[in-house]
């Protein structure tokens, strides 16, 4: 890939929504979907580069203090905390998203519940969580490590993949493919306009689907297909 097309992958990556990218991570057999996460408002989205926090369990009656990373977090990245998938707990809130929207932090992904949801609303600050509940995660879990790789769902994050999130979900993009991603959602989004066009003129789904390959559009080793 090109110096040009790897500065420009984030910002193709950033327009394109979330069921297209993880057309283009088909042809390419990477697996990215982060499973079972939903935003928290109607209309939420993000992207940027992960900054991944890893969460774990502390028994009863052990120590296991609010988890403090939040002032190290760089303007425009997405904020992934690995709490292993638990919504009895939670370890984002109204304060958190407050600080995170005044120091320019793109948004929050969390593999577990987050709470203060009105006021993350009124603040319109995009969060993705498996859940809402009100409980602290404080005496719950604590943090292991910040800015570390984690698991979610089976798929691999590491710090700097790309997060990009919307009403469909949440998917990572290696940051070592974000280019050669974004070419292909490039192609994506072209054939899909085709056939938009095609049946916004009254054209047939079938034959819209046939001329401009859409089986081939999320189907792994069809990088070079034929309609390319």
């Amino acid at each position: 890939m090109s110096a040009a097309s790897t500065a420009a992958a984030p910002g193709i990556l950033a327009g394109a929504a979330v069921p297209v990218i993880s057309d283009a991570l088909d042809m390419l057999g990477i697996a990215g979907g982060l499973p079972d996460l939903r935003p928290v408002w109607a209309g939420a989205g993000c992207c940027g580069p992960a900054y991944p926090i890893l969460f774990e369990p502390v028994e009863p009656g052990v120590w296991g203090p609010a988890a403090e990373y939040v002032d190290e977090v760089p303007p425009g990245s997405v904020v992934l905390l690995a709490n292993g998938g638990r919504t009895d707990c939670t370890v984002w809130g109204g304060l958190l998203a407050a600080f995170a929207k005044r120091h320019g932090i793109a948004g929050t992904v969390i593999d577990g519940a987050c709470r203060d949801l009105d006021e993350i609303a009124r603040l319109a600050y995009p969060v993705f969580a498996r859940g809402v509940f009100m409980r602290s995660g404080k005496h719950r879990v604590r943090m292991l490590g910040a800015d570390v790789p984690v698991s979610i769902g089976g798929v691999r994050v590491r710090p700097g993949d790309l997060l990009r999130a919307d009403g469909s979900g949440v998917i990572v993009v290696p940051c070592d493919r974000a280019a050669e991603v974004a070419e292909l959602v490039s192609v994506v989004l072209e054939r899909e306009g085709q056939i938009a066009s095609a049946i916004e003129k009254g054209g047939a789904m079938r034959a819209a689907r046939q001329r401009y390959g859409y089986n081939q559009l999320a189907h792994p080793g069809q990088v070079r297909s034929p309609w390319s």
